[in-house]
């Protein structure tokens, strides 16, 4: 079912109570990284894995990704970090590089058009 009315968009509903009215699941994108790479529109969840040694996440350019979101979690008991980076000079709430210790640390960031936010 779907259905496009004056109040909104419906997937899996023809009466929709929002802009968009999703009933039932939905699938992101997940993938793991081993080696430095820089994340794309297509990327939601990235899981790092800095077991061979550092890896850093290059966000991608936030002009580019107004209200993209990307989550990404250190999966790996290693020393080695996972640094998450903006693309050039650009900003992660103020830094320019916001950075994974631990195991199983994570960061959600959305950009907003100009620079990148931690959720």
């Amino acid at each position: 079912k779907m259905a496009i009315t004056t109040s909104g968009v419906g997937i899996g509903t023809t009466t929709p109570t929002a802009t968009l009215d999703i009933d039932g699941g939905i699938a992101m994108n997940i993938r793991t990284i081993t080696t430095s790479d820089t994340a794309t529109s297509s990327d939601y969840m990235i899981l790092c894995d800095a077991t061979s040694g550092p890896v850093t996440l290059t966000l991608p350019v936030a002009s580019t990704a107004h209200g993209l979101e990307i989550n990404i979690k250190k999966i790996d008991n290693s020393a080695n970090d996972c640094i998450l980076d903006g693309n050039g000079t650009e900003l992660i709430d103020g830094t320019q590089t916001q950075t994974l210790s631990s195991q199983y640390d994570s960061y959600s960031v959305m950009s907003n058009g100009t620079q990148w936010w931690v959720k």
